[in-house]
């Protein structure tokens, strides 16, 4: 489960929300800020992390930062070509949002528009068409 802190200052009240629920194992502390997710792990360093990049700089510069508690997710907003090999370079896991690609696969009726996507080696996929996602994968009818 993803807990989205770009929508808060209260790092605070959701690391606590996470502590109290016996979450740690599964829920996973995503922001793009740097400084949300330093303050996150002071108050438990044993929580999961995905940071959120743009550029290949921005990377190096966040898996530098954090490289005593490595992020479990790296979630890229551009370029997938260049940044998924550079997220795998690191031995992340790597997260792109599918909007585009959904509105195009629904609008062809072409499940197939996913491929180009995975077949660069993308890992997560957040989607508004798990149906048409779920199709391209052979898992849905």
């Amino acid at each position: 489960m993803l807990v989205d802190a770009n929508k808060t200052d209260r790092v605070d009240l959701l690391v606590a929300a996470i502590q109290s629920t016996d979450t740690l194992e599964w829920a996973i502390f995503d922001t793009s800020s740097v400084a949300k997710i330093d303050e996150a792990l002071l108050l438990e360093p044993n929580l999961l992390t995905m940071i959120r990049v743009d550029t290949t700089a921005a990377l190096e510069d966040q898996i530098a930062h954090f490289a005593g508690h490595p992020p479990v997710i790296v979630e890229i907003g551009a370029s997938p070509a260049q940044m998924i090999p550079a997220v795998h370079a690191h031995g992340q896991r790597v997260m792109l949002d599918l909007f585009g690609t959904d509105f195009a696969a629904a609008t062809a009726n072409d499940p197939s528009l996913y491929a180009d996507i995975f077949d660069l080696g993308l890992d997560i996929g957040q989607t508004d068409r798990p149906d048409l996602l779920l199709a391209y994968l052979g898992r849905f009818p």
